[in-house]
């Protein structure tokens, strides 16, 4: 498949219009699922936060173009946007801790409040017109709160045409007016796209008081002595491919970012329909490329059935 992949986007189809990732709150590494894009591809990726985060787009990458900005995105520009550096540079937002609702929480002490600053702040249309690009392919967003309003503010037409969108939203309350997971799931009940990937991540309840009374040992070893809470979701959208019109890049994109994402059906349901929409022998190849990637599950579905057999002939 690997092969396959770097075949199409290697291909004509994409020469002026290569794949575009952006990441918004890129403290620290890049998504590894974009390693397979990063040759072929486009990459746009902010933070306001520099202290995990080098606004260094001139230093060599794996990239075939990558931006680096060091620059608050909000819903719409402005000149001045009240800023709250925390201890933990992956918990800085343009949204105030809220610290009453944070205390049962034993990572609390990552969203104390350092400094309060101004920036400026851009929206994610005027920062994609900035830099001459005016389409998103794969959004991620990690902005500690906000993800759900920069992602509303982008034009519908834009929004549409995403083929994998990414978020990162809260549940427990982490900041004041934050956008929760179940308003980005009303949202995205909307749009054209279906949850791929839901991963629900959380924290220890226990405050602080309550966590100082423990031994040292205890304290340390918490995160395992307790069971985790839901505190924020991992969620991933896959656009549906339902509608007429596609495009053949659009087809060629949707498939190959399905088969990275793993939705192997998903991705033979795209192929098939380019075979349909579009007169390019490359969607069979794609079609028997998902084909594959399913039967290799074989194996794999072989040894659990095998170990249920095993099972019921000798319970525990």
């Amino acid at each position: 498949m690997k092969q396959l992949v770097a075949r199409i986007l290697r291909s004509e189809t994409f020469r002026d219009r290569p794949p575009v990732c952006v990441d918004i709150g890129a403290s620290g590494e890049l998504p590894r699922e974009w390693r397979a894009l990063a040759p072929y591809s486009v990459c746009i990726a902010f933070d306001a936060d520099a202290r995990d985060f080098i606004a260094d787009d001139k230093a060599p990458s794996e990239w075939k173009r990558l931006v680096k900005l060091n620059r608050l995105v909000a819903e719409t520009s402005s000149e001045g946007v009240d800023f709250f550096l925390t201890s933990s540079p992956h918990c800085s937002s343009r949204l105030q801790p809220n610290r009453p609702g944070l205390e049962p929480w034993e990572f609390s002490d990552l969203f104390v409040v350092d400094r309060q600053i101004t920036l400026p702040a851009i929206s994610l249309t005027d920062a994609m017109s900035g830099v001459g690009i005016d389409y998103i392919d794969w959004f991620k967003t990690d902005s500690q709160g906000t993800d759900l309003r920069i992602f509303a503010s982008l034009p519908r037409e834009m929004i549409d045409g995403i083929v994998v969108a990414d978020f990162e939203p809260g549940i427990l309350d982490a900041y004041y007016g934050e956008d929760k997971l179940y308003s980005l799931m009303a949202f995205m009940n909307d749009r054209p796209f279906f949850v791929s990937d839901l991963d629900v991540k959380g924290t220890q309840r226990i405050g602080r008081d309550a966590l100082q009374s423990l031994g040292q040992l205890d304290r340390k070893l918490i995160g395992r002595l307790l069971r985790k809470s839901p505190g924020w979701a991992e969620i991933s959208y896959l656009n549906t491919f339902a509608r007429q019109g596609y495009s053949k890049r659009a087809l060629l994109l949707g498939w190959v970012v399905s088969s990275i994402k793993a939705q192997h059906g998903h991705a033979l349901f795209i192929a098939e329909k380019g075979m349909r929409d579009q007169a390019d022998p490359l969607f069979d190849e794609c079609r028997l490329s998902s084909i594959s990637s399913l039967r290799r599950r074989y194996p794999n579905v072989a040894l659990r059935a095998a170990r249920g057999i095993v099972s019921r002939i000798f319970p525990k």
